[in-house]
């Protein structure tokens, strides 16, 4: 028996306390320890003195002492408390000496003297007090442990309906309440698990969509930088095209025209050179002139002018002709183009980086023309041609090849320069990315190649191993884009 408050045990010992000459009652525990006691115990225990034993047996024992708080002299009675033959405690009663009754003094002397007729009638009544009090308290602390270890379901079963009783009732009710507290805190708590998880989710949902949109936002501020850049561009060279474009074409028209009149130029002058009414010395006058002109040297080279500036004025219209087409100012709007007719333009514009350095194998295949936007596509061509001619140093050499598959026009533009390192693939369509020194380079190329490849319903795909070279693949489909103002 553990020391503990017990409310029933209490209640009894305070119930036995108020019997009259009952000065104060405790139960103890085998070990003397004081489980509960009567509310006026306390004033009795503070001192004893001239404690004497009176009678003692292994069924109680009495003794008696003087109390100095309370002036008064204490008989106190000792009852152990036994159960199959197992002390589980003992009852302590205090009389008082001096208020007992001549009757109950005599009783007492009888009982002592008679050498236990009252100990013989106290022992069963002592055995089933003992029994009748310990066992429900006994079985009811068993239950409250079986609780206690966790097991909420389980019940304490004591029937009766004594206050005992009532406490099994009201400590099931309690235990009940209490399990059913758990398991309501059990249900919030899965639910806040599956709150908190709900929310990790929308966060991390949020997270993406945020991500995403300052991509795009970096994106579309690329797009936008070089789209003004590419617009100012090609207004440029549009104006430069127009303004070559006449005084070109006036060059190159009459080309045919001076050609044929020195022809005939030239066969005048043979003509009047063999002449044969010309006297010896007119002949001789005529052949001085001849060969102080060195007009056999200036007959001869006429011709190579008259070619050389065919050819000049041929290439100059040639140029003209591949800044208009890059320029598509006239072709802004969303239409059927020439996909190698882009890529020829383009490779004119670029001749300055190729000529004599770089050799470029042309592979067309069969395309179609295909509906887009083609001054855009150019400037997908511009910024791919010109990286590959940046990319090789030295000679070296440019394949492009076009093909169709699956309903899709696919460009490869392949070179043999010094390639890209796999960590910079993963950001080489990042806008503002760049492996080029400071100023050489912004980073919105291939970025915004990117976005115009993809607002054509297409795809742009990069292979490179440093030191042998880069393969861009772009992919469009054969009907162009389903939205065309895109």
């Amino acid at each position: 028996m553990k020391t503990k408050n017990y409310p029933v045990l209490s209640s009894f010992i305070n119930n036995l306390a108020g019997m009259k000459n009952v000065l104060y009652a405790t139960v103890q525990d085998p070990q003397g320890n004081i489980i509960t006691k009567s509310e006026n115990s306390e004033r009795f225990f503070m001192e004893k003195k001239k404690t004497k034993d009176i009678y003692s047996s292994e069924i109680y024992t009495l003794r008696k002492y003087f109390n100095p708080v309370s002036k008064t002299w204490v008989d106190e009675i000792h009852i152990p408390l036994f159960e199959e033959g197992v002390q589980h405690g003992s009852i302590q009663i205090g009389y008082a000496h001096a208020l007992l009754t001549g009757a109950a003094v005599t009783m007492i002397k009888i009982g002592l003297f008679a050498g236990g007729t009252v100990i013989l009638l106290s022992l069963p009544l002592s055995f089933m007090t003992s029994s009748i009090l310990t066992r429900p308290v006994r079985k009811f602390i068993k239950d409250i442990k079986i609780i206690d270890e966790g097991n909420l379901n389980h019940k304490v079963n004591i029937p009766a309906r004594d206050e005992i009783g009532r406490l099994a009732k009201e400590f099931n009710s309690l235990t009940t309440n209490l399990k059913n507290t758990l398991e309501e805190k059990d249900d919030y708590a899965r639910k806040l698990a599956d709150m908190n998880v709900n929310l990790e989710k929308l966060v991390e949902q949020r997270t993406e969509q945020l991500k995403k949109a300052y991509v795009d936002l970096q994106q579309t501020q690329a797009q936008l930088v070089q789209s003004e850049k590419m617009a100012s561009l090609g207004q440029l060279v549009a104006g430069i095209a127009h303004e070559l474009n006449n005084p070109i074409s006036f060059i190159y028209g009459n080309m045919d025209h001076l050609e044929g009149y020195v022809q005939e130029m030239k066969n005048l002058i043979t003509t009047f050179t063999n002449l044969n009414f010309l006297s010896p010395e007119e002949r001789k006058q005529v052949d001085e002139i001849v060969q102080n002109a060195d007009l056999n040297f200036i007959l001869q080279d006429l011709d190579k002018l008259i070619k050389s500036c065919r050819n000049g004025a041929e290439r100059t219209k040639n140029i003209v002709t591949s800044l208009r087409n890059f320029s598509r100012l006239d072709e802004a709007e969303y239409k059927k183009a020439d996909i190698h007719e882009g890529l020829d333009s383009t490779l004119d514009i670029l001749t300055s980086y190729y000529k004599n350095r770089i050799a470029v194998h042309k592979d067309y295949g069969p395309l179609p023309k295909i509906p887009c936007f083609a001054s855009q596509l150019n400037q997908v061509f511009m910024n791919l041609l010109a990286n590959a001619s940046q990319a090789i140093e030295g000679k070296g050499d440019l394949w492009i090849k076009t093909s169709i598959k699956d309903k899709k026009a696919l460009i490869s533009i392949k070179d043999s320069g010094k390639g890209i390192s796999e960590e910079n693939i993963k950001k080489l369509f990042t806008p503002f990315f760049t492996t080029k020194p400071v100023g050489q380079g912004t980073g919105l190329g291939l970025s915004v190649s990117y976005g115009i490849i993809q607002k054509h319903n297409g795809r742009i795909e990069v292979e490179s191993k440093v030191g042998v070279g880069t393969t861009f693949t772009i992919e469009l489909p054969l009907e162009g884009v389903k939205n065309e103002k895109t």
